[in-house]
């Protein structure tokens, strides 16, 4: 007779996993591993499915200390039928529509109540849902380029962790973690990238956001903008521009900040509410007279 501590050591050992691989693969602390060997605590339902799918051993073989046998079948019940896969009592289906992906039972059952039924159908399902839940989503186009998919769109199941293997790989990538030409996610990281943490080769905007033109609460980059903004050419709440700065507390070769606050740089100018765009403009390219036209327009859209 074994205990559920003793089989949980005999299984990761067989499957050569450390404990913490098996912490990782459950997405729990290697403290929690280490605990459920020494029999001093018991892993929740849903860490016991995920275990029982991970070794291929069925529930009863984990929880039951008499269960020797791992697919959950008793010394001495070789006789009982075997229904087979997807068999109930009295030989009836168990088997998920193909519509909707729900659980459904077949006539068959004579010695279950409609209620109960629907309890056991109710628990099939909730089995599914989480089981999909851990899986994620993932969507992957046929078409590709470079050996890309055109779009790839992944959502990892890792109770929302951030982790490398579910990550988006794509021309167009979007999930938890993304990397493309365009990529959109909490992390993201391309030529066109939007995210929380937005790196872009060309274009990022972001919670945190860092590229070639950068825009985001925290934005650096050649091109910058956001509340606090460090470039070449910056302007935010807080601006550091090594050529020009405009914005309210600024510091640059060119400054132009908000009366009160902190100015600095070789070339400075106070504004306030009145002042123009257009002079604003006449201002930078006295200093920078090369700057296209593109630029003064975006270092000057906080004015009027």
């Amino acid at each position: 007779m074994k205990k559920f501590c003793d089989k949980l050591i005999v299984l990761r050992r067989e499957k050569g996993l450390s404990q913490e691989q098996l912490a990782e693969y459950l997405e729990v602390s290697r403290q929690s591993v280490s605990k459920w060997e020494a029999d001093k605590t018991m892993p929740e339902i849903s860490k016991l499915i995920a275990i029982s799918e991970l070794f291929q051993v069925s529930l009863d073989y984990l929880l039951i200390d008499d269960c020797e046998n791992r697919n959950g079948r008793f010394p001495g019940m070789e006789d009982v039928p075997d229904y087979g896969a997807g068999k109930g009592l009295g030989g009836s289906d168990i088997r998920r529509q193909q519509d909707s992906g729900q659980w459904e039972m077949d006539a068959g059952w004579p010695e279950t109540s409609s209620r109960e039924t629907e309890e056991m159908k109710k628990s099939l399902n909730e089995i599914k849902e989480f089981i999909g839940c851990r899986e994620g989503f993932e969507y992957k186009s046929k078409a590709s380029v470079f050996g890309l998919p055109l779009v790839h769109v992944k959502f990892g199941g890792g109770n929302g962790k951030i982790r490398l293997r579910d990550a988006a790989w794509g021309i167009i990538a979007v999930g938890n973690l993304a990397f493309g030409v365009v990529s959109v996610g909490i992390f993201s990281a391309g030529i066109l990238s939007f995210g929380v943490l937005s790196l872009g080769l060309l274009f990022s905007l972001g919670v945190i956001s860092l590229g070639a033109m950068a825009v985001g609460v925290v934005a650096m980059g050649i091109v910058t903008g956001g509340i606090s903004s460090v470039g070449i050419y910056a302007t935010g709440v807080a601006a550091a521009g090594k050529e020009v700065a405009t914005g309210v507390s600024v510091s640059g070769k060119t400054a132009a900040g908000m009366q009160g606050a902190r100015i600095s740089g070789w070339n400075t100018t106070v504004t306030d509410s009145l002042t123009s765009k257009e002079a604003m403009k006449d201002f930078i390219l006295t200093y920078n007279p090369g700057l296209p036209g593109w630029l003064v327009n975006f270092l000057t859209l906080i004015y009027k």
